[in-house]
C-alpha cells in the first residue's frame, strides 16, 4: 500500500511507484474515478482509449476486421472515400466559377455573342464541348490562366498541312457561320492576324480539370491554336509561365481535339456553306501582305511579296464592290 499526505491546498504527490504503473510524466493528466465505493486513480489517456473501445466493441467483427490487413484497407478506403468527396466539391465550386463569370456578363453586357458550343472528341471517347466566349469573358477568365507551351516543329508543320484545305477564306466564314460574327477588336495583334474566335473548353468526365481556354485564329499566314489551362481554386501556378500540357489534357490530346476540330469545321463548310455563301467580304493581314476573302462566286486567298501590289489589288477589289453596289442601288 502507498500512502500519500494532502496539503493544505488540496495536492496531493503521488508516490514514485504508482507513478511508473502508470507511466505518468510531467504534465500528464489523471482522472478520479468512483467505482465500488472506492476512488480510483487512472491515466485520462488510458482511459479515454478504454472507452473508445468500449464504445466500438462489436464493430470489428461487424465491419469484418479480422486481421491487419482488413484494418488497412477499411482505413484506406475511408481515405479514398474522402478525396472523392473532397475531388466533387472542388469540381462543383470550379464550374460554379466559370458559370458565374458568363452569367454576369451576359447579364451586364448584353454582349451579342452567344456561348454556342460543338462537341469534338480528344480522343479516347473523352468528348469536350467547344464554348464560344465573347471577348470580356474570355478576358475575365484568362485572368485565372495559364498559358500551355506547345513548341512543337513538327507539330507545327502538321498543322500547316492539315489546313490545305480550308485557308483563311474560308476557315473564316465557317467559325462565323457556327460562333456567330468574329471580334473585330480581337484579342491579339491585329496587324498580324485578321480574326480571333476564343472558346471555352469543358470536358465531359468528372476529371479534376477546372477547364481550358482555346484560340483560334490566323497568325502571320497560319492558322494557330492557343491554349491556357483555368487555374483551379485550390491550385496556385505562377501565371507569368508557360507550362508544358498537364497530366488532365495531354499534348496527344489536344493534337487529337485539333484535327477532330478541324474535321468538324471541314465538314461544316462542305455541307452548309460550299454552295450556298454568297456575300462579297475581304479581309487582310499587314504584316504578311496577304489579303483573303470573297468576290464573284468565288473564295480567294492571295499573299503579295510587293507593298504596291498588294496595296493595288485591295484598292481594286474594294472599289469594283463600291461600284457593284451603287449600280445595285440604281436597278432598285
Amino acid at each position: 500500500m502507498d500512502l500519500a499526505k494532502v496539503m493544505s491546498d488540496g495536492q496531493i504527490t503521488i508516490p514514485i511507484n504508482i507513478r511508473k504503473k502508470l507511466n505518468l510524466k510531467e504534465g500528464d493528466k489523471v482522472a478520479f474515478i468512483e467505482k465500488d465505493g472506492y476512488i480510483v486513480l487512472a491515466d485520462s489517456v488510458m482511459l479515454a482509449l478504454e472507452q473508445v473501445q468500449n464504445a466500438f466493441q462489436g464493430e470489428g467483427e461487424r465491419l469484418n476486421l479480422k486481421t491487419e490487413e482488413n484494418v488497412v484497407n477499411l482505413v484506406k478506403e475511408i481515405r479514398r472515400e474522402s478525396l472523392e468527396e473532397n475531388k466533387k466539391n472542388r469540381f462543383e465550386k470550379n464550374y460554379q466559377y466559370i458559370d458565374g463569370i458568363l452569367k454576369k456578363l451576359d447579364i451586364e453586357l448584353m454582349y451579342p455573342i452567344k456561348n454556342n458550343s460543338i462537341t469534338v472528341s480528344t480522343g479516347n471517347d473523352r468528348p469536350v464541348h467547344m464554348i464560344r466566349l465573347a471577348r470580356p469573358q474570355f478576358l475575365a477568365l484568362a485572368k485565372r490562366a495559364v498559358m500551355i507551351e506547345m513548341n512543337d516543329f513538327i507539330w507545327q508543320m502538321s498543322l500547316l498541312n492539315l489546313h490545305k484545305k480550308l485557308l483563311f477564306s474560308k476557315m473564316f466564314v465557317t467559325l462565323e457561320d457556327i460562333f456567330g460574327p468574329n471580334d473585330e477588336q480581337g484579342i491579339g495583334d491585329g496587324y498580324k492576324c485578321s480574326f480571333c474566335f476564343p472558346f471555352l473548353l469543358r470536358f465531359s468526365d468528372e476529371r479534376e480539370n477546372l477547364g481550358y481556354l482555346m484560340i483560334v485564329h490566323d497568325l502571320r499566314g497560319a492558322i494557330d491554336y492557343e491554349f491556357a489551362k483555368i487555374i483551379p481554386i485550390n491550385e496556385n501556378l505562377d501565371r507569368s509561365k508557360r507550362y508544358s500540357p498537364f497530366e488532365d489534357f495531354t499534348k496527344e490530346e489536344i493534337k487529337y481535339m485539333i484535327k477532330n476540330c478541324y474535321g468538324y469545321l471541314e465538314g461544316w463548310f462542305e455541307g452548309y456553306l460550299e454552295r450556298e455563301y454568297d456575300s462579297f467580304f475581304y479581309k487582310t493581314v499587314d504584316s504578311d501582305l496577304i489579303v483573303y476573302g470573297y468576290k464573284d462566286g468565288k473564295f480567294f486567298d492571295k499573299s503579295f511579296d510587293d507593298q504596291d501590289e498588294y496595296n493595288e489589288f485591295i484598292k481594286l477589289i474594294s472599289t469594283s464592290d463600291e461600284v457593284k453596289h451603287e449600280r445595285s442601288e440604281r436597278v432598285d
